[in-house]
C-alpha cells in the first residue's frame, strides 16, 4: 500500500481514537467522587438504622445517580439532595440495579415510597407531594426495615 493509500485510513482511525477519547471525558463520574455521609432510618415500629450515603446534591451528580452501578451493599444509598422543596419524577436508566425510593419532606419525613423500581427503565417514578429529597435504596430494604410513609430519616439535609 502506497502513502497516499494509507493516508484515508491513518485519518479515519484518529477520528475513531478522537470520538472515543472525547466520550471518555464525558463518562460517569465514580462514587468515590461523590460526597458522602451516614443517616438514620426511623420507623414507627422502633426499629433505627444507620445507612451509608453518598450525596447526590449538584445537577451533575442528581443527573447521574446510581446509573451503571452494577451492584449496591446492603445498608447503602444514594440520596437525592434538591435546591427546593418540590415535586420530583425519578426513573431508572443506566439503572441496572432494583432500588426502594423513598421520597421525603424537608423535615425528614417519608412522603411516599416506591418498591421494587424496575432497572433500565424510563417510567416516570412520582413523588405523591412536594419534597426535598429522594432516598434510594437496594430493592427489599423497605421490607426489611418495615418502612412506611410517616416514617423519618435523620440527616443534615433535614430540619424538625
Amino acid at each position: 500500500m502506497s502513502g497516499v493509500a494509507l493516508r484515508p485510513l491513518v485519518f479515519a482511525l484518529a477520528c475513531l481514537l478522537g470520538a472515543f477519547c472525547r466520550a471518555e471525558e464525558h463518562a460517569p463520574e465514580s462514587l468515590a467522587e461523590f460526597p458522602k455521609d451516614r443517616i438514620k432510618l426511623e420507623s414507627a415500629s422502633g426499629g433505627t438504622h444507620a445507612i451509608a450515603v453518598w450525596i447526590a446534591e449538584s445537577p451533575a451528580h442528581r443527573e447521574q445517580g446510581l446509573m451503571f452501578v452494577r451492584s449496591l451493599a446492603p445498608d447503602t444509598g444514594m440520596l437525592f439532595i434538591f435546591p427546593a422543596t418540590q415535586y420530583v419524577s425519578m426513573w431508572m436508566k443506566n439503572t441496572y440495579v432494583a432500588l426502594d425510593m423513598l421520597f421525603v419532606d424537608r423535615t425528614g419525613r417519608i412522603v411516599n415510597i416506591a418498591e421494587n423500581a424496575k432497572p433500565l427503565t424510563l417510567d416516570a417514578i412520582n413523588s405523591a407531594a412536594p419534597v426535598l429529597a429522594v432516598l434510594e435504596l437496594p430493592a427489599g430494604t423497605v421490607k426489611r426495615f418495615g418502612l412506611r410513609p410517616g416514617d423519618r430519616l435523620h440527616g443534615p439535609a433535614f430540619t424538625l
